[in-house]
């Protein structure tokens, strides 16, 4: 009976001490919900693709042309996993996937969600065709396609830190002057020419980014993205590559 009561004690303790700091408990619990919404809603869904390779003697004999890349590595007298996977990172290696496949990288598309911009692969509602770069500075810049019927406007969007920076410095931002471009129309500016069609209706802005060339791919785009590792901590022939 006496330690019923003494239970009941705590309890009524416990309780009074919620009633008493109530506000604290409540304004604890906001911030926590604030600060999870802001983390997902300004957090940029990140995709991932990974394939694995066995490194082996049995891969020196050649192949087809699907293992072209795998074949380069043949040329190299190698030594260890360790250096198959130097290799693998390196920019000679990634040079000459490139030159299988660049287009994914050369442009990059971004549907704008709130605040955060999502790459899309896929119904990409624009096509940018027969770039000519005049100024170098303008790869990997975040350019702003805003439609408007069967014509757009160009925009850079400079990150803050670039902005505080022109302003210190006195410099000039790069910027497009303000005027509309057509679809379908070859277009100049004092940075690119190029031609923009219209794949199909879309009301909202896109952002696009150029990366053109194979070198500023492989610094700007892959190299930060890149994971090669050996599988089984080390002890295994095969090799996990992903982006």
């Amino acid at each position: 009976m006496q330690k019923e009561n003494e239970d009941i004690d705590i309890l009524v303790s416990i309780l009074r001490s919620i009633r008493h700091n109530i506000w604290i408990i409540v304004w604890a619990m906001v911030i926590s919900g604030l600060i999870a919404f802001i983390k997902l809603k300004f957090t940029p869904s990140i995709y991932s693709a990974y394939s694995t390779i066995k490194v082996s003697e049995s891969e020196k004999k050649g192949g087809e042309k699907s293992d072209e890349l795998i074949n380069q590595i043949s040329t190299f007298k190698i030594k260890s996993i360790g250096e198959h996977i130097e290799l693998m990172k390196s920019y000679y290696m990634n040079s000459k996937a490139l030159s299988f496949n660049s287009d994914i990288f050369k442009i990059q598309y971004f549907q704008i969600n709130g605040y955060i911009p999502t790459e899309i692969f896929q119904n990409i509602p624009i096509r940018v065709d027969d770039i000519e770069v005049f100024n170098q500075n303008i790869k990997g810049k975040r350019i702003l396609l805003t439609p408007n019927g069967d014509s757009f406007t160009l925009k850079i969007e400079h990150p803050i830190t670039e902005r505080i920076r022109a302003i210190v410095s006195e410099d000039e931002s790069m910027q497009f002057a303000d005027r509309e471009f057509r679809f379908g129309e070859q277009i100049s500016t004092k940075y690119f020419k190029c031609k923009i069609d219209k794949l199909s209706n879309f009301n909202y802005p896109i952002m696009v980014i150029f990366n053109i060339d194979n070198r500023y791919i492989y610094d700007a785009v892959i190299k930060q993205n890149l994971s090669v590792q050996q599988l089984d901590n080390g002890y295994s022939q095969f090799i996990k590559i992903g982006i």
